[in-house]
């Protein structure tokens, strides 16, 4: 099992800071895992984590040697530039790892339809990555009748698009409608080879409960992704040593 993912924690909140900074983790000790957070890029972490002075620009490569991977949420909102892209790559040590949203043009406005250039836009700018380049998330929101009247429309429409992504890439799908959360979706992401984001909401089953009732591995890459701080740091790091 491969257990390769970030594990957020919100900007905001000074005591995840704090609690990363006082419980070091030797990932030498776990190979497969790779341990990070939602963002780098939030000045209110300058004193709390980064030290202070820090100039914003200097964030990634200071960060880059407390973690080894990073979520990029901002592309959901835009699409980033070559010459951004190539600024990630450049100010961070070879191993280390984005993992980056869709577009919200895709995931949320088009809800995968009539999204090719922007699917093709979007692979392309994140493939000057390189080796760096890790999961690329299709995180879906909360979607009403009006929107997707029921699980096997979803289900039809995801597997259309993800006939049409390169299989040179790795990908995860995070769902937050709880009742797809079903064996024909975990069927059809084994198909083709994507993993289903593990995630920790107040409105979806536990990722513990999920794991005693169905076989979440859906592939031999797992996406854990938790949000807000309703975990203490031992709490995170006990349960990922476990299921790695």
């Amino acid at each position: 099992m491969k257990c390769e993912r970030a594990i957020p924690f919100n900007p905001e909140c000074h005591s995840h800071s704090s609690a990363i900074q006082s419980q070091p983790m030797d990932f030498a000790l776990v190979p497969n895992l790779y341990l990070g957070t939602s963002s780098w890029s939030a000045e209110s972490w300058a004193g709390p984590f980064y030290p202070p002075g820090t100039r914003p620009a200097d964030f990634l490569p200071f960060y880059a040697t407390q973690f080894r991977t990073v979520e990029i949420d901002s592309t959901y909102y835009r699409m980033p530039s070559r010459k951004m892209v190539h600024g990630w790559r450049d100010r961070t040590p070879p191993g280390f790892i984005f993992a980056a949203k869709f577009p919200g043009e895709i995931t949320h406005k088009k809800l995968l339809e009539d999204c090719e250039r922007e699917t093709a836009e979007f692979l392309s700018v994140m493939e000057l990555l390189g080796e760096k380049q890790g999961p690329l998330l299709l995180q879906f929101p909360y979607l009403s009748q009006e929107a997707m009247p029921n699980s096997d429309v979803f289900y039809e429409r995801l597997a259309r698009y993800l006939e049409r992504l390169p299989r040179t890439r790795r990908y995860t799908v995070e769902v937050r409608n709880r009742q797809w959360l079903t064996q024909p979706l975990l069927d059809l992401l084994r198909k083709h080879g994507v993993a289903l984001a593990l995630v920790d909401q107040v409105w979806m089953p536990t990722i513990t409960q999920l794991w005693e009732k169905l076989d979440v591995l859906t592939d031999d890459l797992t996406c854990i992704r938790w949000i807000g701080d309703q975990y203490a740091s031992d709490e995170l790091i006990s349960f990922v040593m476990t299921m790695c």
